[in-house]
């Protein structure tokens, strides 16, 4: 017997009558009481229906999103939705995510300078943001500074603590930070006390290395002096990160480099095309057991030096991209949910 002659299951014939009412009454209800496979299979039959590029209507994208509870997910934003947009979206979706990364060739809005969609990934562990990805060899763009967008003081980095579980953060862009602005995003950064590696390529200085280890040196300072903090210094965050990869940030400078001392562990540090010679490495170097393995660069293994030099995101949190077809539903749902406007 040809298909075109087979009896509908009464699943498939429920999975129509779904599919028509969505269209034709917006009943989201009826779609969310479903079970994420037969959900997807509604999803399906609409692709059907209307065709793929027609499931991108708001109103679809929207019944559909509760379904898609991705841990792992990489998304590239053709085109940047508005920045007001951003936080209802992760909402719809990001309660779960433990790894993100997100690639896109626009800036859309202030999307790194005010980071208040972060409130919809509670769950967070790795967050990479890259603007424009680079396609030339890093010496090539290395000294990006006098092109980029200048950032000053109250640019939200504060949101960074909507997620505090973070372990990696991966932000590269072409801005250029203030003074103050780096030293927030530094203060801020050490209160993330799960966080273990950092990985920007945009321009900022000593002021971010000494209020990401400012913590850690008073807390020397009082042990070494025997004199006690105060409850406001006690508050101040103390910083565990063990890998730092600031190559090509070049306003960070030896003076800089030598508040890393105070780091309970350093596997890797990143320091290429800033400036500083190697052999003022060499008292982080030998204080930590790493090898020199390329001017600028610090590593415990050839395996991060190997991962620095092909710009992989530095990830912690050991979660992996899964591949069933639920996975491959909700990326392509979100794909189209993040490139609405």
């Amino acid at each position: 017997m040809c298909r075109a002659c087979e009896t509908p299951s009464l699943l498939q014939l429920c999975v129509q009558a779904v599919a028509s009412n969505v269209l034709l009454h917006d009943e989201p209800e009826l779609v969310t009481s479903c079970s994420a496979e037969t959900g997807q299979q509604i999803w399906l039959r609409l692709q059907h229906m209307i065709g793929v590029s027609a499931l991108g209507q708001p109103q679809i994208l929207k019944t559909f999103a509760p379904f898609w509870r991705p841990k792992h997910l990489k998304v590239w934003i053709v085109e940047p939705a508005a920045h007001s947009n951003l936080l209802s979206k992760f909402k719809s979706f990001g309660q779960h995510l433990v790894h993100l990364e997100i690639a896109c060739r626009q800036v859309p809005g202030q999307f790194l300078t005010d980071l208040t969609w972060l409130q919809g990934t509670p769950q967070l562990q790795c967050l990479s943001v890259r603007i424009r990805p680079r396609m030339l060899p890093r010496p090539l763009w290395a000294y990006h500074g006098d092109q980029s967008t200048i950032v000053h003081a109250c640019c939200g980095f504060h949101k960074l603590l909507h997620v505090p579980q973070l372990r990696t953060l991966d932000l590269q862009e072409d801005i250029t930070l203030g003074q103050t602005a780096e030293t927030q995003l530094g203060s801020c950064l050490a209160q993330l006390v799960h966080l273990q590696a950092i990985k920007f390529t945009f321009v900022l200085g000593d002021s971010f290395l000494e209020s990401l280890t400012y913590g850690r040196r008073l807390a020397a300072w009082a042990l070494d002096t025997g004199q006690a903090l105060t409850a406001e210094q006690v508050q101040w965050g103390r910083t565990n990160v063990s890998r730092l990869e600031l190559a090509g940030c070049n306003r960070v400078t030896e003076a800089g480099i030598t508040h890393l001392a105070c780091l309970p562990q350093l596997h890797l540090l990143d320091v290429r095309w800033t400036g500083i010679h190697q052999n003022r490495l060499k008292p982080l170097q030998k204080q930590f057991g790493l090898s020199c393995l390329q001017g600028g660069l610090l590593a415990a293994s050839n395996s991060l030096a190997l991962a620095a030099n092909r710009n992989q995101i530095p990830c912690c949190c050991g979660t992996t991209e899964g591949y069933d077809p639920l996975d491959l539903w909700a990326r392509e749902g979100i794909a189209m949910l993040m490139n609405q406007p």
